[in-house]
């Protein structure tokens, strides 16, 4: 059952950026290389997903692990289908941190522009879930109102990007936590002057089937959303 409902979320993060590029391409001042950020365990699961039935290119796919075992099964060198290069040996936040602000040292990926991000970590605490996404997409201000250094060309630059998430838990404490994920979100997405659309709840707008599951996995206790990031 968990197998199923990761690999129809997989599915879904393919269609949404798959989305994203088109409407990239209705804009073609908006162009953007069309790279995609997720956590992935050591079998590669997503990575498959969205090569082998997504029809990503290797090089598109990038992922960080804490974990040094589950890095070196990833790469291409250790029997994985991703590039050495691609796969980073840390947590998201400290790979996908910006390091514009004093004293935060730049992650490994920092500098690539991501048209989708998948938090798939799967574990309950929605601060955490929050962080990576601080670390990935909130553009810093100094005391003026600025952008700080770093992030001024991505402060006038509005490509859509998805953002899914998944967190565990049970139902009262799931509803809160999805509120404090989305809040936390929203903010996020000012930071660039862009707006948040919950893509399940609009499926036919972004090329999606109906009815699919946020709940399920083992027990059901596995949540998984999906969220569009728009130019006001």
């Amino acid at each position: 059952e968990h197998i199923e409902f990761k690999a129809l979320h997989n599915d879904v993060f393919a269609r949404l950026v798959r989305w994203c590029e088109h409407e990239q391409e209705i804009d073609s001042a908006k162009n953007q290389a069309t790279n995609v950020f997720f956590l992935d365990g050591p079998d590669g699961g997503t990575a498959s997903s969205l090569i082998r039935r997504g029809n990503f290119a290797p090089c598109q796919c990038y992922v960080a692990n804490r974990h040094e075992s589950t890095c070196v099964a990833l790469r291409e060198s250790g029997g994985g289908l991703l590039p050495d290069s691609n796969i980073v040996h840390a947590t998201s936040s400290e790979a996908l941190t910006k390091g514009a602000a004093p004293g935060v040292t730049q992650g490994d990926l920092a500098h690539l522009d991501f048209t989708g991000y998948y938090f798939d970590g799967c574990g309950g605490y929605a601060p955490h879930i929050v962080n990576m996404m601080s670390s990935a997409l909130l553009i810093l201000q100094d005391d003026d109102g600025d952008a700080v250094e770093g992030d001024e060309d991505k402060k006038g630059s509005h490509p859509p990007i998805v953002v899914g998430y998944s967190l565990l838990g049970g139902t009262k404490n799931l509803v809160e936590k999805e509120l404090e994920v989305s809040r936390a979100l929203t903010i996020i997405a000012r930071s660039r002057g862009m707006r948040v659309f919950h893509a399940l709840d609009d499926p036919s707008r972004f090329g999606l089937p109906p009815n699919v599951p946020k709940l399920g996995g083992n027990e059901g206790k596995t949540f998984t959303t999906w969220l569009i990031l728009q130019a006001e």
